[in-house]
């Protein structure tokens, strides 16, 4: 059924799913007409009663009694949008990506480049470097022709025209937004889009001539040039954050400021409270703009059925609730992400869990990263494989097929023990080969030394000078440039001592060479400098 604000609702929907107001009362033959898009997963819950029924008079008694708050909750703004999958979940095979169902049945087969998950009954998927759209059964229904693209919000998307991937403003890049069909909404070139607008039927974006304004779903721009700063969620629960002069406020609808511009920083409402940042300490106001929480946190993210991821000042994490109570304890967990159908996932050490709304860690810590519950399933990685668990903690299809993620870890640590063990014992065996090898070639020295004296008198032709060693310690030579001298020789342990005494007759002072004996034998003699070069000689005679 269509709304006057222009969205398709859910057939027998009694009330929109955008803007909140009764619908009337659906026509037999009106549930045809909605079949191209699901009602949002943010709509309200709708009464079994249209306040245009009649009531019996009991019926009537009760609704006096509780008439006003009822009332607003049939008719209360649109809160924080929560996307829902349908039910099928993205699934990885061979560097293609398709789609499994609760069950982990594959019901669309791994073929696309990138997929962004199904919302509204439409998924983003990537075929070569264009953007697409499939339906539920797989069906291409809006052809890749985007060079970025976002997920369905209340029968609208983000997409690129140009140019190159993601949303980033500037350069020559060109946005615009389309319908479930592929129409767009208005002109598509606007400067800067939201991809998480439409929440109560305005979105933020950027024109080229008048700055920031808000574009509706028929693509009517409003409120331009009015703000300096727009927050990308744009409107929840009624009101939207702007900001002029540098401060942050909160407008309605109608662009008018409902709490004046004199925050630091916001990101909107959820659950009734906004977190705000006043003196560099952030807190929580209501929907008067008086708070609720004063501001005493670092960080501190959306309430979600009611709770609140925050950052204490001295940087712990914890998660309170509406009235300021701290429920899990700053610094238990490294980081705590916000929460979904009723788990948030954390961070332990090196791995992530989940924990309960009463900050009980219900699924250990035993995954690599975790991600948010959706319908039911929550997607995460371990050991390199990616799977989704249910709220038991048990995987809906086992990426570790004949054994379980424990005895896996068990046999890569036990495998990582073994090659550790291997290494050192290599390690051992190389050391202690070295230490042989040191050993014999000490052993080879000594027995050089010992027969030092036996082979060492005689002549020896070194590269560039004839040497003739004598028993009595004296070495006569002479070098290729004819330059005769006398040296002194002696033996000290492995190493050689020659001291200069005289060059052609003349005595000279006597300076010491040392040089290590390295082998000697009857034809070659070989020593090594104080750097271990190794010079050798022949013998002549």
């Amino acid at each position: 059924m269509v709304c006057a604000c222009g969205f398709t609702n859910k057939a027998g929907a009694r009330f929109c799913g955008n803007c909140g107001k009764a619908l009337a009362t659906p026509k037999f033959n009106e549930s045809a007409e909605v079949g191209a898009v699901a009602s949002p997963p943010g709509a309200r819950a709708t009464g079994a009663i249209s306040r245009n029924a009649k009531l019996p008079v009991a019926a009537f008694l009760v609704i006096a009694l509780i008439g006003a708050p009822g009332y607003w909750w049939y008719t209360r703004p649109p809160g924080r949008y929560v996307t829902d999958n349908g039910g099928l979940f993205p699934i990885d095979e061979n560097g293609k990506v398709g789609f499994m169902n609760a069950s982990g049945e594959t019901v669309i087969q791994p073929q696309f480049e990138e997929v962004g998950g199904f919302s509204e009954g439409l998924s983003t998927v990537r075929v070569g470097s264009k953007y697409g759209y499939i339906d539920d059964n797989g069906t291409m229904v809006i052809t890749p022709q985007f060079d970025a693209a976002t997920s369905f919000r209340f029968g609208r998307a983000a997409v690129k025209l140009c140019c190159g991937s993601g949303f980033q403003s500037g350069g020559n890049n060109r946005f615009g937004y389309i319908d479930t069909a592929g129409k767009y909404i208005g002109t598509p070139d606007l400067l800067w889009v939201s991809t998480l607008g439409f929440n109560g039927g305005l979105t933020p974006v950027q024109v080229a001539d008048r700055g920031l304004g808000f574009l509706d779903r028929s693509g009517e721009l409003k409120h331009a040039g009015k703000f300096d700063t727009l927050n990308i969620y744009g409107f929840v629960e009624g009101v939207a954050p702007a900001a002029t002069g540098g401060k942050w406020g909160f407008i309605d609808a109608a662009g008018e400021w409902v709490i004046n511009p004199q925050f630091e920083s916001t990101l909107g409402f959820s659950d009734g409270l906004a977190p705000v940042t006043v003196g560099g300490r952030t807190g929580y106001i209501d929907h008067s703009g008086a708070f609720a929480i004063n501001p005493q946190y670092q960080t501190a993210g959306w309430f979600v059925d009611g709770l609140a991821v925050v950052t204490m000042t001295d940087g712990g994490i914890a998660v309170i609730d509406k009235s300021g109570k701290v429920i899990v304890a700053p610094g238990t967990y490294s980081n705590i992400d916000g929460f979904s159908e009723g788990f948030a996932a954390v961070r332990l050490g090196d791995k992530s869990g989940f924990v309960d709304e009463e900050g009980r860690l219900v699924i250990a810590a035993d995954y690599d990263y975790a991600f948010a519950f959706q319908n039911g399933l929550a997607r995460v990685a371990a050991l390199g494989k990616i799977g989704y668990i249910n709220k038991s903690g048990t995987f809906v299809v086992n990426p570790f097929p004949g054994t379980t993620l424990k005895a896996e870890r068990e046999r890569i640590a036990n495998e990582a023990r073994l090659s550790a063990e291997k290494a050192e014992r290599d390690r051992q065996a190389a050391e202690a080969a070295r230490v042989a090898s040191e050993a014999k070639a000490a052993d080879e020295r000594t027995q050089a030394v010992l027969q030092f004296p036996k082979y060492i008198v005689g002549t020896w032709r070194w590269s560039d000078t004839t040497t003739e060693y004598q028993s009595d310690g004296t070495i006569e030579g002479v070098n290729n440039a004819g330059l005769r001298f006398v040296n002194h020789w002696q033996i000290d342990g492995d190493t050689l001592i020659v001291r200069a005494i005289s060059r052609l007759g003349r005595p000279v002072n006597q300076t010491e060479q040392r040089w290590v004996i390295d082998h000697i034998d009857e034809s070659t003699f070989g020593l090594r400098t104080e750097r271990g070069q190794l010079v050798e000689a022949q013998r002549v005679k």
